[in-house]
């Protein structure tokens, strides 16, 4: 039986069920369930055709899929946020956006 949600729909499902494992990953204690959690949200984006939000993409490391957590090192460096991993060690800089005055 084909499904009859059209692709806008099914679409807005998608995009409610990741907010709501990036909240269920945000409050894990536990950081493998909470990589488990991002690991399934990144699927699901990508099955959908969907990018994730800046919010969701910088808040875990890419290369581990752990979540950033307190104890996370956070430098700022010529306009840079350099954020490294407490779990693998990797490092990203982020861009910073010009402030105006």
């Amino acid at each position: 039986m084909r499904s009859t949600f059209g692709k806008r729909e099914l679409r807005a499902i998608a995009r409610e069920r990741i907010w709501h494992m990036f909240d269920l990953a945000s409050v894990e204690d536990d950081p493998a369930l909470a990589a488990r959690y991002i690991v399934i949200m990144e699927r699901l984006a990508l099955r959908m055709d969907l990018t994730l939000p800046k919010e969701i993409k910088r808040s875990y490391c890419k290369v581990c899929k752990w979540p950033y957590r307190f104890g996370t090192v956070l430098r700022i460096r010529r306009r840079l946020l350099i954020v490294h991993c407490g779990h693998c060690g990797d490092i990203r800089r982020i861009p910073l956006e010009k402030v105006s005055r």
